[in-house]
């Protein structure tokens, strides 16, 4: 094994600490949820940021009894949630400070990253392809936006083609599960409860020109809450997020010719989601090749963060 090279990742409710070799292969893969108390739907980002610091103490102790640091070659880090100056988000300063800290007493190269970038490279690697143009959907607790995404050497060039107005897919999935009892995040929880139901509520779904609506969504399901049971509201979730998914990659598949679509966040992890898409993709023969991280890897993780650094060291 020819040098080992780390990464770091401190999204609004994941710490994370991964390892890969010089051919890309995992070593470890460290994560903790940060907790959020019941009934709430987030934290203060000073809570967070400690959290993190907190986990991450111990997570270098663990990952450290894997490797010798003698192997180490590089650092990764994300230090913001997109690619875009504006972005900026205190949680991933507990990262991109230890991160620092420890390339320094290691002297190794620290590399900086960003949330989304590390998200689409841990897709790609989970379902080990390499595509040079793509297009990406990434929904998650923060994100939903549908992009087209050409490799770089350094990493890579990303354009927001769609987006949600206002809510994130996350977002609603978390309000409705929080409502429904279940803990935050949600979505594990609302794909179990879901199982039950015979999808006997259907909720509207907005797609306008490219970009959509989920607080419409919202709305209308806070409504229906006390009139379906519960497993009925957490399937019109999965449902309706569907549904708009695929008004999203029919539209922009059209508009922008037919490019691999790599789907990845934590929203893409259900597996309603992924087999409703497949099975009407299939039954419109909508000329699409649907690739899907890995549900492990299409959560926020960090491994996608130490994959690019061993590309941009190695390369």
């Amino acid at each position: 094994m020819e040098g080992i090279f780390l990464g770091f990742d401190t999204s609004n409710y994941t710490t994370s600490f991964a390892a890969v070799d010089g051919e890309g292969r995992l070593i470890f893969d460290l994560r903790e949820i940060l907790p959020v108390p019941d009934g709430e739907v987030g934290l203060r980002q000073r809570e967070v940021v400690f959290l993190h610091l907190r986990h991450l103490k111990e997570m270098l102790q663990e990952g450290f009894n894997k490797i010798s640091r003698d192997q180490v070659r590089g650092i990764g880090v994300s230090v913001k949630p997109r690619p875009v100056p504006e972005s900026y988000m205190p949680s991933f300063l507990a990262g991109e400070v230890i991160a620092g800290a420890l390339a320094l007493a290691l002297g190794v190269p620290l590399y900086e990253t960003t949330h989304q970038e590390g998200h689409l490279a841990a897709a790609l690697w989970s379902v080990k392809e390499d595509f040079s143009k793509f297009l990406a959907v990434h929904f998650s607790g923060g994100t939903s936006e549908i992009l087209k995404v050409e490799k770089e050497s350094q990493g890579y060039k990303i354009e927001i083609l769609g987006k949600s107005l206002d809510i994130s897919a996350g977002q609603l999935v978390d309000r409705i599960g929080v409502l429904l009892g279940l803990p935050f995040p949600a979505g594990k929880s609302l794909e179990e409860l879901a199982q039950k139901a015979l999808g006997e509520l259907k909720v509207p779904s907005t797609f306008i020109n490219g970009n959509w609506h989920f607080s419409g969504a919202e709305a209308y399901l806070k409504r229906k809450i006390n009139h379906f049971p519960a497993w009925e509201i957490a399937r019109a979730v999965e449902d309706v997020v569907a549904r708009t998914l695929y008004k999203i990659i029919q539209y922009h598949l059209q508009n922008h010719g037919n490019l691999p679509v790599v789907l990845m966040g934590g929203v893409m992890a259900n597996n309603y989601i992924k087999n409703f898409l497949r099975e009407k993709v299939k039954k419109r023969g909508l000329k699409a090749n649907l690739y899907f991280a890995e549900p492990r890897y299409a959560s926020d993780n960090a491994v996608g963060v130490a994959e690019l650094t061993r590309i941009r060291r190695i390369f």
